[in-house]
Formats: C-alpha cells, structure tokens, sequence
C-alpha cells in the first residue's frame, strides 16, 4: 500500500471561450484537495464551472465520490463586475479506508450542470456500496 497520494490533472474546454482546469490530490486520511481554475473569455455569456471527481481502486472500479463542486460564477469579459478567470481550492473527506485503496481519480468538468447524474450513475455502479454511501456528507 502506497503512503503517496493520488494525483490527477484535467484541462478541458466547457463551452465556447470556456476553460476549466482542475489538480486534485486525494492524500492517505482521505483529504481530497482540489484546486480549480476558472477561465471566461466569451465576451458575453458567463462560466459556472462545476467539477466532480471519482476514486477509483486498481481494478478500476469507483470506491469513492466526490460531491459536486460548485466555482464562482466568472463574467463574460465585457462584465466589468465580474472576474472573467479565477482560481479556488475545495476540500472534502472522504473515509480513510477508501482512500488507501484508491489508485487513480477521474475528474468530470462541466459548464453549468450539477453533474448530478453522473454522480448518481457513479454511486450506482460502485463495487462497495457501503464505503460510497459512508462519502455522502
């Protein structure tokens, strides 16, 4: 068993002008730090980043959820009152037993989508029901 913890980066364009990028690191207590960075260059409509993020165990199964992370709405870059970029950190616990099993994180990104729905899809196909439920805070 592994003492480092899990690393994941993923860069992905949500919408037209819209870019999110998202470092999640999941360390051995179950600590998962992850920090977002929001990007609008649309001139005119708005980014409300959303991120979720799944552990997965060697045998690439979902062991743990994450729940969804909401960003800071930016402006389209002709808002004046709202930053079109920015940057935040998120942190949740998952339970220590989870986190030692886990060997790799699937980040999801989306403009303006609870992402609800993959998470429930995620919880429903995961191998220990029991250590995803005990995520759910």
């Amino acid at each position: 068993m592994s003492t480092e913890p899990v690393r994941a980066l993923k860069r992905d364009r949500v919408g037209h002008e819209k870019e999110m990028t998202t470092e999640a690191a999941l360390y051995r207590d179950g600590t998962l730090v992850a920090n977002v960075f929001t990007d609008c260059d649309n001139d005119f409509h708005g980014l409300r980043g959303r991120v979720l993020i799944v552990a997965l165990d060697g045998a690439g199964f979902a062991v743990g959820v994450s729940e969804v992370m909401r960003c800071t709405t930016r402006g389209g870059t002709l808002d004046i009152f709202t930053p079109s970029s920015g940057r935040e950190t998120f942190i949740q616990k998952f339970p220590d037993d989870v986190a030692a099993r886990v060997v790799s994180l699937d980040i999801y990104q989306a403009h303006d989508d609870n992402l609800g729905a993959v998470r429930n899809r995620a919880i429903g196909m995961a191998r220990d029901v029991v250590a995803v439920a005990a995520i759910i805070l």
